[in-house]
């Protein structure tokens, strides 16, 4: 699995861990100290949809992991799973 690292926490690493050095840093100095950054807790994002139950209609079924809830519990994650029900917005 990838690692995610944020951009600046790499950028603030690597100019403290060099920036009080004296001498010639290489590329692969650099690039050896990106392995020490932490990197974040992170999961593929699981896109579901809600379906209606067709016994009963006031019910709604999680089309990832099938639980059922009522229409007040609904909301735009599914509480069981997590997958995302949000319609899937493309980014330029």
């Amino acid at each position: 699995m990838s690692d995610y690292i944020s951009r600046e926490d790499a950028k603030n690493y690597v100019i403290g861990r060099y920036d009080d050095q004296l001498g010639f840093i290489t590329m692969e100095d650099i690039i050896d100290q990106l392995d020490y950054v932490p990197a974040a807790d992170v999961r593929p994002v699981v896109r579901g949809k809600w379906g209606t139950d067709r016994f009963k209609m006031e019910r709604m079924i999680c089309s990832e992991c099938g639980v059922v809830l009522e229409w007040s519990k609904i909301n735009n994650f599914c509480p069981n799973c997590g997958a995302d029900m949000r319609k899937k917005i493309d980014h330029d």
